[in-house]
C-alpha cells in the first residue's frame, strides 16, 4: 500500500513539473535596432521548459551577447506544422539567424510521415527565404530520456531514425548547418550515465546543464558566423 501510494505521488509530482514545464514563458531580448537578429522556432526545448529562461539556449545566448535581438517563437507542445504559425509571428522579414529544434513532438504524437515530410518541406522552404543562416538541431536519442520506460525504446528509435534522416537530408539540401547530436554518441552517453545532472526534474526535458551542451556547440557557430 505504501508503495503504491509512494507511486502515485510521484506521478503527480511529475504531472505537476511537466504542467510547470509546458506553461514556461521562452527567454526573448529586445533589440530592434541590433545589427544581428536571431530568430528561434522550435518546441519546448526551444522554449527551455525544464530550466530557469536564462539557462535556455537562448537566454545564454543573450546573456554572452546582450547588442543581439533574440526573438523566440516557440511553443511547448509544438509539432513541425506549427513552425509555419510560429513563422508569421515573426517581426522582421529578415534574420541574421535562424535556430531550429523541432520534430520530437512529431515522433511522440506520431505524425503521419507523408504530412510530417510536406509540412517539413514546406518550414524549410520558408525559412530559407527568411534567414541568412540557418541553425538545425538534430536531436540526440529519445532513449535516454529517463521519463520513457524500455518497453517504448524500439518505437521510439524506429520513429526517431526516419524523422532525422529527413531533416538531415532537407537541411543538407538547402545548406543549413546542422547540430547532429542523432550521431553525437559521446553526447547521448553524457545524459544517458548522469540524467540527474542533465535531466530537469521532470525527467524529460534538459535541465540547465543539458541546455548548456547545447549552447556550447551553438556559441561556436556563433563566433564563425560574427567573425566573418
Amino acid at each position: 500500500m505504501k508503495k503504491k501510494l509512494f507511486h502515485l505521488k510521484r506521478i503527480e509530482e511529475l504531472r505537476k513539473l511537466r504542467k510547470e514545464a509546458y506553461n514556461c514563458l521562452p527567454f526573448e531580448l529586445v533589440n530592434p535596432k541590433s545589427s544581428f537578429k536571431v530568430l528561434f522556432l522550435g518546441d519546448s526545448t526551444v522554449v527551455g521548459a525544464g530550466a530557469k529562461p536564462e539557462e535556455s539556449v537562448a537566454g545564454r545566448l543573450g546573456k554572452d551577447y546582450p547588442h543581439f535581438h533574440i526573438e523566440n517563437k516557440a511553443k511547448s507542445g509544438a509539432i513541425t506544422q506549427d513552425v509555419l504559425d510560429q513563422l508569421k509571428k515573426a517581426k522582421f522579414e529578415l534574420y541574421d539567424l535562424i535556430f531550429l529544434d523541432v520534430g520530437a513532438n512529431d515522433i511522440l504524437k506520431i505524425t503521419h510521415f507523408k504530412k510530417l515530410k510536406k509540412n517539413a518541406e514546406e518550414v524549410f522552404e520558408k525559412i530559407e527565404k527568411k534567414a541568412k543562416k540557418v541553425v538545425v538541431i538534430l536531436n540526440g536519442s529519445m532513449e535516454v530520456i529517463p521519463l520513457f520506460p524500455k518497453i517504448i525504446h524500439p518505437f521510439l528509435r524506429r520513429r526517431q531514425k526516419d524523422v532525422t534522416k529527413l531533416f538531415k537530408e532537407l537541411a543538407q539540401a538547402d545548406n543549413f548547418i546542422t547540430i547532429n547530436f542523432y550521431e553525437d554518441e559521446e553526447v547521448n552517453e553524457l545524459f544517458r550515465k548522469y540524467p540527474k545532472k542533465y535531466f530537469g526534474k521532470d525527467r524529460m526535458h534538459p535541465s540547465g546543464e543539458g541546455y548548456k551542451v547545447t549552447y556550447t556547440y551553438f556559441k561556436k557557430i556563433i563566433k564563425k558566423l560574427i567573425k566573418n
